[in-house]
């Protein structure tokens, strides 16, 4: 029986459950997927999707939504429901999934009302892999048992992350699918390109051999005449009095350094000047 044959059934049963039915998502979205397992003759009950977070500061949570619960039609008489959800956490050293946490939610319908509104389950969890199902149990108030019913989440479509970053639904051949929770992914610094750090003057690329990433090139370039890194003869290629320096230490056979540290302090304004 899935979701929708559950509240077509409900509005045949009675007319107030259909007008329960017009509001019933407002905790959650429908889990359509899941799978129930019943004995006996429970009633009917809400199923919205289990959800998992983590937001950054704090500890992860899972959050069970309110829900409305349905009286089994098997007695007119009070009857009390107990609805307790289960989480399943992940041992990686067994490869099982034991019983992690529970929480029961009891309320007690009178024999003239229809059901009753569920309060949920938020708490929180370190960063595990989760599964989850929810067990109801149908009762008198003496306690024998008139119905009973486990809904077992097992589909992707039963979960819904609220961070995207920080949570994940995966599918699992021992339990169909679970919520995995953990931190946001950690940036990784791009690695650099091979490249040279080169300016314009005069027409021409001035590569300073230095490099934009993790190794540069190994000439000293100006207006299409290339230089070694290592001392450059300041001649008739590299005219200093075109750049109007006024004085600044710019004699020539200077190491690629001082040249370049005369060209930044002495004259930074003359450099679009042409050689």
């Amino acid at each position: 029986m899935n979701f929708r044959q559950a509240i077509y059934k409900a509005g045949l049963a009675t007319s107030v459950a259909g007008a329960l039915a017009v509001g019933m998502f407002a905790n959650g979205h429908p889990a359509f997927a899941y799978t129930p397992r019943p004995s006996g003759q429970p009633g009917l009950i809400q199923v919205p999707v289990t959800q998992g977070a983590y937001r950054g500061a704090g500890w992860p949570t899972i959050t069970f939504p309110a829900r409305y619960v349905w009286r089994s039609a098997a007695s007119a008489d009070t009857q009390v429901i107990a609805v307790t959800y289960r989480v399943w956490k992940y041992n990686a050293a067994s490869g099982g999934w034991p019983l992690y946490t529970s929480h029961t939610e009891t309320v007690v319908v009178a024999p003239a009302g229809t059901g009753s509104w569920l309060t949920g389950w938020y708490f929180n969890v370190p960063f595990e892999s989760f599964a989850m199902n929810v067990q109801i149990n149908w009762t008198a108030p003496d306690g024998t048992l008139i119905g009973s019913k486990i809904i077992d989440y097992n589909t992707a479509t039963d979960y819904q992350c609220m961070t995207v970053s920080t949570c994940s639904v995966l599918p699992n051949a021992s339990v169909g699918a679970f919520i995995y929770l953990h931190p946001a992914p950690v940036p990784q610094p791009t690695q650099p390109t091979t490249g040279s750090s080169t300016f314009n003057v005069g027409g021409g690329n001035v590569d300073l051999g230095v490099g934009s990433g993790t190794s540069g090139s190994n000439t000293f370039t100006i207006g299409g005449d290339s230089f070694p890194t290592g001392r450059v003869a300041l001649d008739r290629n590299l005219d200093v009095a075109n750049f109007g320096f006024g004085g600044a230490d710019c004699s020539l056979g200077r190491t690629l350094g001082d040249i370049w540290s005369c060209l930044i302090v002495s004259a930074p304004h003359n450099l679009s000047r042409a050689l």
